[in-house]
């Protein structure tokens, strides 16, 4: 009996013992991509050193000091990860510059048509009644979007243009989809373009605007191919003046029909980015700007099949194609507002955001295989711009700041291939961002 109970003492002893050694390896093995990335440190570090802006987003002068080549471009766009209070404020910084430096006076937004021609609204009025529904939706549904420093930006943008000479100020273009939510709000804006029409206007027409008011969408579907050849017959000079801009009421009914026939977004955006060349004249000849997602404005395929905006405008034969400066974020110990619903319950916060981590040097969560080199040469800046790609550069063709571990990775994967696509010129980091929070206003009933 004895010697039975030493032989399992024996058992569960080394039983233990071998759990104990493999759980210290599970502990200790997402580490080794950090270990094995100091390292390999020395001709990474070496580069960055000499292409980098550590700037202070909390001065009026951030200290931007691209390179000549940068400011050739004619559309810059810049991609975050939606939910860090630093990359609103490096937003409003960075377009400030551009416009102050090669002109940008227009942005192409990541909204539809009407949310930009409220935010257009306020920017020449000052009234926030313009921008309460935008936001009230966003918060409605919990899109990231809807954020007070969102909101407090765009404020500033308007303190900022009340400075400028009227043909000098910036503003919107949005080239997104109309959300489902969001057509009522549309078809009123709509209406209210359509106001003046008058009434010996054709019956198509009155019809258009009657329907657009109601908010009925399937009586707008029926009566809107005969109100958009009329509509393009009036961008004929020699017949009479309607009362509204023909352009831009064919634009808007074009994009309220195309959420009703339920497109997608990359149904909807090249196109619209086209229309806002060919007929606005928006983008033809000066400069752009756009603040986006991160996956947007990727040069590269994303994930094996991802095509993103931003590779195919530089495939595409827009005048702008050749011209694309890339821009994009990435981060450490930051915090985003994440959507409370998309979190299981025991994660989720009171409100329509949770603040959930948003940091890719965490080896456990998330950790992007070269950011310790990125860090390393910020030497403690908050933000700090690195270009990635020049003569001699070790990036060229290599995996480094294109492959992530971790496990968030196996939920929110991004993996950019092949290494020989150059994903985008800079790469910004964030370190120590706090989350965004929500909206503080409300939108009149």
């Amino acid at each position: 009996m004895g010697g039975q109970l030493r032989i399992v003492g024996f058992v569960l002893k080394w039983t233990l013992l071998f759990g104990l050694v493999l759980a210290i390896a599970a502990a200790l093995w997402p580490w080794k991509v950090v270990v094995e990335e100091r390292l390999s440190a020395g001709p990474y570090t070496s580069y960055l050193e000499r292409h980098v802006q550590r700037i202070d987003l909390e001065q009026t002068d951030p200290g931007f000091s691209f390179p000549d080549a940068f400011y050739d471009s004619q559309l810059y766009l810049v991609g975050e990860i939606h939910g860090a209070q630093a990359a609103q404020d490096f937003d409003l910084a960075l377009m400030k510059h551009l416009h102050e430096r090669v002109g940008v006076r227009w942005l192409m937004a990541e909204l539809s048509y009407v949310q930009a021609e409220r935010f257009n609204a306020y920017l020449e009025t000052g009234d926030e009644s313009h921008l309460a529904p935008v936001f009230q939706a966003w918060l409605d549904r919990a899109a990231q979007w809807g954020n007070q420093q969102h909101f407090d930006k765009i404020k500033d943008l308007h303190a900022y243009n009340v400075s400028l000479p009227e043909e000098r100020r910036i503003r919107y273009f949005g080239v997104d989809r109309i959300h489902e939510d969001d057509l009522d709000d549309a078809m009123l804006w709509l209406g209210g373009m359509m106001a003046d029409l008058p009434d010996e206007a054709p019956g198509s027409l009155i019809s258009l605007r009657s329907t657009a008011l109601s908010g009925d969408a399937s009586a707008f579907s029926n009566v809107a191919s005969e109100a958009l050849s009329e509509l393009q017959a009036a961008r004929d000079p020699d017949d009479s003046v309607l009362g509204i801009d023909p352009v831009a009421a064919s634009h808007l009914v074009r994009n309220i029909l195309m959420t009703l026939d339920g497109a997608g977004r990359y149904d909807v955006i090249p196109g619209n980015i086209e229309a806002m060349v060919r007929d606005f004249g928006i983008g033809d000849d000066e400069p752009l700007y756009g603040f986006w997602g991160l996956f947007h404005v990727m040069k590269a395929v994303v994930n094996e099949t991802g095509e993103p905006l931003a590779l195919r405008l530089s495939n595409g034969d827009l005048p702008f194609a050749d011209a694309i400066t890339s821009i994009v974020m990435t981060y450490a110990d930051s915090q985003q507002n994440f959507p409370s619903k998309a979190l299981p319950g025991f994660l989720q916060s009171e409100g329509p955001f949770t603040e959930f981590t948003m940091s890719q040097n965490n080896p456990y969560l998330m950790y992007l295989d070269g950011i310790g080199d990125l860090r390393a040469v910020a030497g403690g800046s908050q933000t700090a711009i690195f270009e990635l790609y020049t003569e001699g550069s070790p990036y060229v063709g290599d995996t480094r700041l294109r492959t992530q571990t971790g496990l968030l990775t196996k939920v929110f994967r991004f993996e950019i291939t092949p290494p020989e696509q150059q994903p985008a010129e800079y790469i910004v980091l964030i370190d120590g961002s706090p989350a965004l929070t929500a909206w503080e206003g409300t939108a009149s009933p």
